[in-house]
């Protein structure tokens, strides 16, 4: 049984797309995927979204044409088994939950056939496999499933390698996940910033370089161990990410239920317009009573940690 961990984006969402520098990491959140014999063909049950699908036989379903992506990379094509997905990573949510779901596929298949990949070769199958759920990916999300770290990214506009460096903070962030459960299209989030950005050019290059300082100032405090300062960045990011449209109203109330209840900062994580959000917290006391907020507010919660 193989894993593929989930994200948060703690700095730079929609602005990587843009060849600028995010900050990103996995989670405790997890997909996983177990191999099991099967005399003809290819099935894949997904108990996370209750998809079940027999390879080939309908090629209009997402998870059907990641898999032939998966195998066509892999050169697996001709053999026969059935994989069982399950974990407890919402979908849906930004939290990077079809990247953890390619990855744990990947990896079980490298694992059961002794296909030898590494974690770059495993990174580079899960991005083209990403492809089809969201279109035009950054590649954020498979790389923070695959290293399983803190990591730097910068996409590589001119179609070659993403930078990808792993960083380390003096120890673990504790922060809350809060999930406002309305499902947003990722792609669609992304066509939309795009657009609003050739129509108000000026503008948004501001909020672009005001985006880019702060993930290069987020890095120092994060190297640091300056939790304070990583959390008013973390308030500036989501204000940044409020001017370009890409909040919304149970995002915007989770962030400050959040603040008002002792974490240093809050923001939403992935495209936006609804999914997930997350607390930094200076303590475990606090990660109680920031999960208890949301709560409260009628939405799930959950504790974890980043930046290990």
């Amino acid at each position: 049984m193989q894993y593929g961990y989930g994200k948060l984006i703690l700095f730079g969402e929609h602005f990587v797309v843009y060849g600028l520098p995010g900050i990103a990491s996995s989670i405790g959140l997890y997909t996983r995927c177990q191999l099991y014999p099967n005399k003809t063909g290819i099935k894949v049950r997904d108990r996370l979204t209750n998809k079940n699908i027999v390879l080939g036989e309908n090629k209009q379903e997402i998870l059907d044409r990641a898999m032939q992506i998966i195998l066509k990379e892999t050169g697996l094509g001709g053999k026969n088994f059935r994989l069982e997905i399950d974990g407890d990573i919402p979908v849906f949510g930004g939290l990077g939950s079809s990247a953890a779901l390619i990855v744990s596929i990947i990896r079980e298949l490298n694992e059961h056939y002794k296909l030898k990949l590494s974690n770059e070769q495993v990174n580079e199958i899960a991005f083209k496999a990403e492809h089809v759920f969201h279109g035009n990916p950054s590649g954020i999300d498979n790389t923070a499933s695959t290293y399983r770290s803190l990591l730097w990214f910068e996409k590589n506009l001119s179609g070659g390698k993403n930078k990808i460096e792993l960083l380390k903070c003096k120890k673990p962030l504790l922060v809350v996940i809060g999930n406002t459960k309305i499902i947003h299209d990722t792609v669609e989030t992304v066509a939309e910033v795009k657009k609003k950005k050739e129509k108000e050019p000026k503008k948004f290059d501001k909020i672009f370089e005001d985006a880019k300082e702060l993930v290069f100032q987020a890095r120092n405090a994060l190297e640091k161990g300056d939790l304070p300062k990583t959390g008013e960045l973390i308030n500036e990011n989501q204000e940044l990410l409020q001017e370009i449209g890409v909040s919304s109203p149970e995002l915007d109330l989770l962030c400050k239920a959040s603040v008002e209840n002792g974490a240093l900062g809050a923001k939403l994580t992935g495209a936006g317009m609804g999914g997930c959000m997350f607390a930094l917290c200076p303590d475990k006391k606090t990660q109680e009573k920031v999960a208890q907020a949301i709560r409260k507010k009628g939405f799930d919660s959950y504790i974890t940690s980043v930046g290990v």
